[in-house]
């Protein structure tokens, strides 16, 4: 349970949190830390690579020349090693000192954090937070109500149910075209308390699952998968439910788990921003590569497409 932050306080990324999964789960490590900058490192083989989390600060002037020495340092480290710069307190690429360092923007395909995300403050009451849904949204929660439909919070769920979760969101992942987690590293942030398991159904079984990381005072939509396209309300009510669960357990924010596209003709954008969230800016990447890091990163990514297709039955 978390109960630190006051009301007050503003949002911050759970990807500043010290057990955000990175760290905690996905091999990177802390190599360097100040008030204002993380700098983390991990090592896939010959290549490295190097992630600065910059946060804002009141004193723009030391944060800037502290910036400008770890940037500089972390990028030339090498032709196998890649830097990635992610700002939170700047949402601008006009930054002409990283050019002359041989950054650039990352691209949509090239982030390693997401652009955005909406946020949902547990702070207020469950009917507040009701009334700051959407009209459609809220209908379609009472309409999921009607039909009978439930949710079971999971902290440790059992194999097969789990088994059952990884195979629908590994075929998700194959169609959607995103990395997916094996079954070990789920069961690792269940056994560790970094993650539950909502399990949304009604009386013909299973309809969706849904994966929560927890770190700090916020929870996190982490993955997610709903195994009915027809419109129920089933989402909504299942995002409903882990408001109130994260709520009861002490946490201050819901992290509806970022955007990949901000436009408001996006079916994500919409069905997110109905939950009545905050849109929260999460900052620029920049990226700098070493000469030989792109040709063996792609050939690293060969082996590994050919392993498995050798593999598969």
């Amino acid at each position: 349970m978390i109960t630190s932050q006051g009301q007050d306080d503003p949002y911050s990324s759970i990807f500043l949190e010290e057990n955000w999964a990175h760290q905690k789960f996905y091999g990177w490590r802390v190599l360097q830390e100040v008030a204002f900058l993380r700098i983390l490192e991990k090592r896939v083989g010959p290549l490295t690579r190097s992630l600065i989390l910059a946060r804002a600060t009141q004193d723009d002037c030391g944060r800037e020349l502290v910036t400008r020495q770890l940037v500089a340092r972390q990028g030339q480290r090498g032709l196998l090693h890649e830097t990635v710069l992610h700002d939170f307190s700047v949402c601008s690429d006009e930054n002409e000192w990283l050019r002359e360092q041989g950054f650039h923007p990352a691209g949509d395909s090239e982030r390693l954090l997401n652009t955005a995300t909406f946020v949902v403050d547990l702070h207020a009451a469950p009917e507040t937070l009701m009334q700051a849904m959407s009209s459609d949204c809220r209908r379609k929660i009472r309409k999921a109500i009607a039909g009978g439909t439930a949710v079971r919070v999971l902290r440790t769920p059992d194999s097969a149910l789990l088994n059952d979760f990884v195979r629908h969101l590994h075929a998700l992942s194959r169609a959607k075209g995103f990395h997916a987690p094996g079954l070990h590293l789920l069961q690792a942030m269940y056994a560790g308390g970094c993650a539950v398991l909502f399990v949304v159904e009604d009386a013909g079984g299973t309809l969706g699952y849904l994966h929560v990381y927890l770190a700090g005072p916020t929870g996190l939509f982490m993955y997610g998968v709903m195994l009915q396209r027809h419109n129920d309300g089933a989402g909504q009510f299942l995002h409903w439910q882990i408001m109130l669960w994260l709520q009861q357990n002490g946490y201050r924010w819901y992290d509806l788990g970022g955007l990949a596209n901000q436009s408001v003709e996006d079916g994500i954008y919409r069905f997110k921003a109905g939950f009545g969230g905050e849109l929260i800016q999460l900052g620029t990447e920049w990226v700098k590569r070493g000469a030989a890091y792109h040709a063996a990163s792609g050939l690293r990514h060969a082996l590994a497409r050919i392993g498995r297709r050798d593999s598969s039955p």
